[in-house]
């Protein structure tokens, strides 16, 4: 299997915000970034979009199904990490007591009417498992957020889910894996998208 993990374009919200599951549109360099990725996805030979069902992820989800002549599903598992009550604030406005715990308790810490970063790894993994047991051999892209992807790229690589924060993902960018029984390669990381007419990938 072959899967492209997407990461969607850049959403229109204020610097130093905090969000995860909040619902947001895309900025305008984020819907220049969205023509980028429909132009890089000509000819790749997808055969299924799955895609978060937030707003940032949906709509290039389905330009692109309908672009490789493919069908798209959402799946609620791969919305991004719930920040709980903290969504929507400026991170200068959380309690720093609070942000400290979370950082020294990082896998187990639960947010306040959120999740902790244990709970969400383990829905994104049953998703990802599901899908991958079902395309072997196929072409797949998962329009999502950079926290999925780490959690999927963390999980076949056999790294810590605490450490896959360090995993640098620019919006609109792709990574790919491929799955071929036992053999799991990353192929690349965090590729960004140059102008549609000098896109050469």
């Amino acid at each position: 299997m072959r899967c492209y993990l997407i990461r969607h374009p850049q959403p229109d919200i204020a610097t130093g915000m905090c969000y995860g599951q909040l619902d947001l549109s895309l900025s305008q360099f984020g819907q220049l970034q969205q023509a980028s990725l429909l132009e890089w996805g000509k000819g790749k030979g997808i055969t299924q979009v799955y895609t978060s069902p937030l707003t940032r992820c949906t709509g290039l989800a389905q330009q692109l199904s309908a672009l490789s002549n493919s069908s798209y599903q959402v799946i609620d598992s791969l919305k991004e990490f719930h920040f709980g009550h903290w969504e929507g604030k400026n991170w200068s406005e959380i309690s720093r007591t609070q942000i400290t715990a979370w950082q020294q308790e990082l896998l187990h810490f639960c947010i306040p009417g959120g999740e902790s970063l244990s709970q969400f790894h383990r829905r994104v993994i049953a998703a990802w498992q599901a899908l991958a047991q079902a395309h072997q051999g196929q072409c797949i892209a998962l329009v999502c957020h950079a926290g999925v992807i780490r959690s999927v790229v963390a999980h076949e690589l056999n790294l810590a889910v605490t450490e896959s924060v360090k995993l640098g993902l620019d919006y609109g960018s792709i990574s790919k894996l491929t799955i071929e029984g036992e053999f799991k390669q990353l192929n690349y990381l965090n590729r960004t998208l140059k102008p549609p007419e000098s896109q050469k990938y």
